[in-house]
């Protein structure tokens, strides 16, 4: 089975916006699950220094009995 998410980056508190106004970036999270196989988390982009047992998404999946998943994540977003 093979997931695939893509979330937005965004900015937040805009001017005298305070914490209501915000907007979103053309910078981009993506990241697809699979499960399955042997395969072998990665991660490129902003996300280079992120290894596999400190990466939290992929920790949360394991612990809910997914331990055969594994992440390819790559971040623009600074």
């Amino acid at each position: 089975m093979k997931v695939h998410v893509r979330v937005p980056g965004s900015t937040s508190n805009l001017g005298a916006g305070f914490d209501f106004l915000g907007l979103a970036l053309d910078l981009w999270l993506e990241v697809e699950a699979r499960t399955g196989g042997s395969y072998v988390s990665s991660y490129s982009g902003t996300l280079d220094s992120v290894r596999p047992e400190t990466d939290l998404m992929l920790n949360v999946l394991r612990s809910q009995g997914l331990t055969d998943v594994s992440l390819t994540a790559t971040s623009r977003i600074p």
